[in-house]
């Protein structure tokens, strides 16, 4: 039987997104958030496949430790944390960790979720040229485009798109230069009180030389 992942607390989203103006007001937005768990779907359409990759499972991101992990469930189990200086997956029980000094850009691309719910605004434009367009009214997202503006990422992702309402993150696109694209759709999005210990541990496991962030 699949071991559950556990569910902490959940805080009733806000029931009239707030219509952010630009882009400083909503990262500031962000940067108030704790702890987040959110569903999502993704489909990625690679050129030479007739049908696109689908896996599906859940994201839970910790302001504290600025770390993201995404718990896949289908089509396999796999978890992906993504923590300040590091990035591994846990598969069949074993780690494999990226090595960032050699693949610099997988870092730039996995931590631009990670610097948008931190509200890191300095860190995004580090890396890419940034463009805001605001929600107009209730029920129209707003949208966030992200261009890489440094090698070696612009030579591999033409751009990053997100799109949402208030402090919802409704969807992200990945665009490739070499044409693929990636879809990934969130849903049953929740704000959380910060996570216990246990559920870290749960949450955002590490190999066992990695010391866990406080």
């Amino acid at each position: 039987q699949e071991e559950s992942v556990p569910k902490p607390p959940k805080a009733e989203q806000e029931v009239r997104p707030e219509l952010y103006k630009d882009f400083p007001a909503l990262l500031k937005g962000f940067s108030k958030i704790k702890a987040l768990s959110v569903k999502f779907q993704e489909e990625k359409q690679i050129e030479f496949l007739l049908e696109p990759l689908k896996s599906s499972g859940m994201i839970y991101f910790d302001a504290r430790g600025e770390r993201l992990s995404r718990h896949t469930k289908k089509p396999f189990p796999s978890v992906l944390v993504i923590a300040k200086k590091w990035v591994g997956i846990l598969e069949d029980s074993a780690w494999e960790e990226a090595d960032l000094d050699r693949q610099p850009v997988i870092m730039q691309i996995v931590s631009s979720f990670v610097k948008l719910l931190s509200g890191d605004q300095k860190g995004l434009e580090q890396i890419f040229d940034v463009s805001f367009t605001p929600a107009t009214a209730a029920g129209v997202d707003w949208k966030i485009r992200l261009k890489p503006r440094i090698e070696p990422i612009n030579k591999i992702i033409k751009t990053i798109t997100f799109h949402g309402q208030g402090l919802v993150v409704n969807s992200m696109n990945l665009l490739e230069v070499s044409g693929d694209e990636t879809v990934t759709k969130f849903s049953s999005q929740a704000l959380d009180p910060p996570f216990t210990k246990k559920e870290l541990v749960k949450l955002f496991p590490t190999p066992e030389k990695k010391d866990d962030p406080e």
